[in-house]
């Protein structure tokens, strides 16, 4: 048994801190939003940390093989939306991702009401991302060969 919010925690950090070492070369107004996402990240960290220490959870795989086949899909979906983001553009292509992820990691996923839930998320999330980095970061995504 293992406390699975120690370990996530401890992987969150120790990439936080070593994101942090590489971060030290770049101009103070260059490193800004990326200094500001690494602290972010470390605070998130050390509140699971607190959380795992506070509040153990210890717990067993009860299906190691549903767990994998799980973990293969997320990775292959996540492959599939890098290839179809250029073709598709982000709207759409990250529609149908978070959708999808969303559906996946739902235990009760087969279920109609689960299935629009997670749709909305999708859109949800989606719409959150693009108006985030469109129009507060002015950041230029990608409209995909069928819209540009």
């Amino acid at each position: 048994m293992f406390n699975s919010d120690l370990t996530a925690a401890s992987l969150v950090l120790g990439i936080s801190a070593l994101a942090w070492t590489q971060t030290i070369h770049f101009s103070p107004l260059g490193g800004i939003f990326v200094r500001f996402v690494l602290g972010v990240l470390t605070l998130l960290g050390l509140v699971l940390l607190l959380k795992g220490l506070w509040f153990p959870e210890m717990g067993l795989w009860q299906q190691p093989g549903e767990d994998f086949r799980l973990v293969l899909s997320m990775g292959g979906g996540m492959a599939a939306y890098l290839v179809l983001i250029p073709y598709l553009g982000f709207l759409l292509a990250s529609i149908l991702f978070f959708s999808l992820t969303s559906w996946l990691l739902d235990r009760h996923a087969h279920a109609e009401k689960r299935f629009l839930r997670s749709c909305s998320a999708g859109i949800g999330l989606t719409v959150l991302f693009f108006l985030a980095f469109k129009y507060a970061l002015s950041v230029p995504l990608p409209a995909g060969v069928l819209w540009g």
